[in-house]
């Protein structure tokens, strides 16, 4: 890019921060952002210093990461994404849920990976809390993910469920919140990442016994608590959460 083009020259008006040579880059790979940056100049006049140099570090990863592609590779974001990506990387206050946007913008501008890339991913993450976004990265690796769900049973045909399902996943990540796992689960399958599915994995047995024994406890306690004197065994139902398609699209997108 011409020094003087008007893209690069707007990319350094709206962040003059972002004054090293990646700033051409991210004026190359931004393409119609460029117009779009304009557009959050009014808003900037009213942020805080902290809150501007916090998005203009972002754009600098961004760029730094679309220099770092062969030239050869990289191409024009459309406006479809790139538009609501800055506006979010302007006002999101969570750097793992900003860093997930950073990865869209990169993956957008590399013909290797734009079509990975959904307009629906950013909404997605604009849907996910903080430590949904620390489940995300441990669950990019997990093929499958077993849960076991209690409940009062008392016949073979009627039964009260008792708690969420149950991973044990709260265990091997660290969440500000873990007590909300079973709400960031069921927020996944509801965006369509995850999709649930009832009885036993195959060749898993092991899984749901390893999930029965850190779960022991709140068996414990449903059997001293019991059903208002109502003759029941305390049993658990077996099932699994799988990572749909989609969910596997969006992970490639938004992790690194």
């Amino acid at each position: 890019m011409d020094e003087h083009d008007p893209k690069l020259a707007l990319v350094k008006m709206i962040l003059p921060d972002l004054v090293k040579p990646a700033a051409k880059e991210l004026g190359v790979g931004l393409g119609h952002i460029a117009e779009f940056l304009m557009l959050i100049t009014l808003p900037f006049q009213y942020v805080t210093k902290t809150v501007k140099l916090r998005f203009a570090k972002r754009m600098e990863r961004v760029a730094d990461r679309i220099e770092a592609q062969p030239s050869e590779k990289r191409v024009e974001i459309p406006s479809s994404i790139g538009h609501p990506i800055v506006q979010q990387l302007l006002i999101e206050t969570d750097d793992d849920l900003a860093a997930m946007y950073e990865n869209l913008l990169v993956a957008a501008a590399s013909q290797d990976t734009a079509d990975r890339v959904h307009p629906s991913f950013i909404r997605c993450v604009q849907n996910l809390a903080p430590d949904e976004a620390v489940l995300i990265d441990y669950l990019k690796n997990q093929k499958t993910v077993p849960y076991l769900r209690f409940r009062y049973q008392f016949t073979d045909t009627e039964w009260l469920d008792q708690t969420p399902a149950l991973t044990g996943i709260e265990n091997k990540i660290q969440l500000g919140k873990p007590e909300n796992l079973p709400a960031y689960l069921q927020n996944l399958v509801g965006l369509g990442i995850l999709e649930k599915g009832s009885g036993s994995l195959a060749d898993t047995n092991a899984w749901y016994s390893d999930l029965e024994t850190t779960y022991q406890p709140v068996v414990n306690e449903l059997i001293e608590k019991g059903h208002g004197g109502k003759k029941c065994d305390v049993t658990a139902e077996r099932g699994y959460f799988n990572i749909t398609a989609y969910g596997r699209l969006f992970f490639a997108a938004v992790t690194k």
